[in-house]
This record gives structure tokens, sequence and C-alpha cells, in this order.
């Protein structure tokens, strides 16, 4: 076996199941469908565990109630504190990308900050100001003024 087909083999990462054994935490947002009622979406996080092979760590999650279906995936780090941020990470990467985030029908608490870690590229994706759920229609521009929503 040649050196390069040694370490195509040691590299090769075998597919993680995102296995959600026990809850750690638990956030309710607030999905406002289409025909516009109020929906439940559970962001559950899972106790950090050792990959099956190796010293690292990953936690998995899943975001149940999304009108495009429910997600499981898991992020990792190098020991179980590490791994707890960048799956935090993840779900608001999830959750920016979904097309109920993007026309302002998904919120925390009613606002658009979903209150989970962002990382920088994903900030251009980021609805500023509140929910239009409240009955609010103003929002928060980037430049930080508020302007009226306009309503077809």
């Amino acid at each position: 076996m040649s050196t390069r087909s040694k370490r195509d083999a040691a590299c090769k990462l075998e597919p993680v199941t995102p296995r959600l054994t026990s809850v750690i935490a638990e956030r309710e947002l607030r999905l406002v469908t289409k025909a516009r009622k109020r929906k439940k979406v559970l962001v559950r996080l899972g106790r950090p565990r050792a990959f099956p092979e190796g010293t690292n760590f990953y936690c998995a999650y899943h975001i149940l109630g999304l009108e495009d279906g429910d997600r499981k995936s898991w992020g990792g780090g190098a020991d179980s504190m590490q791994a707890l941020y960048p799956t935090l990470q993840k779900i608001m990467i999830d959750l920016v990308h979904t097309p109920a985030y993007r026309e302002g029908r998904l919120s925390w608490e009613g606002m658009f900050d979903l209150g989970l870690p962002v990382i920088e590229p994903l900030r251009a994706h980021l609805r500023r100001g509140r929910s239009l759920e409240r009955g609010d229609s103003r929002f928060k521009a980037a430049d930080g003024k508020f302007h009226r929503s306009r309503r077809s």
C-alpha cells in the first residue's frame, strides 16, 4: 500500500448518525405559517458524546416543527465543552437558511435574533428588529433606522 493510500485510509471519516440520547437544553421558537397560524418550533440540544473512535466529541441536535421538515445534525469539537459552541452556531445556520426565517415568520420572544451564536459570514443574512408576529409593522434596517414594512 502506498503512503498516499495509507494516509487516505487514515483520514476517511465514518458518517456519524446524530443520536440525541439525552436532551440538555431546549428552545421554543415561534413560527407563523403561511396560513397565518402560530406554531411551535422546538430546538433540542443533546448531551456531548465521544465519537465512537477517537478522542473528539460531538453534540447532536434536532429542530422539530419546521414547515420544510425536521432537521437532525451535529457539531463537534476537541472536548465536550468545545463541541457545544460550534453546534449552537450550526443550529443558527440551519434556522437562518429556512424559508420561514427569510420571510420573517420565525422568531424567538418576538425577535428575529434567535439568541444563538452567529458566525461572521452569516451576519449579512440576519433579519433585524421585531417579528411581525407581535403586530409591529416596523423593522430595523442595517442603517439603524426603523422603517414601515410595505404591505401589498
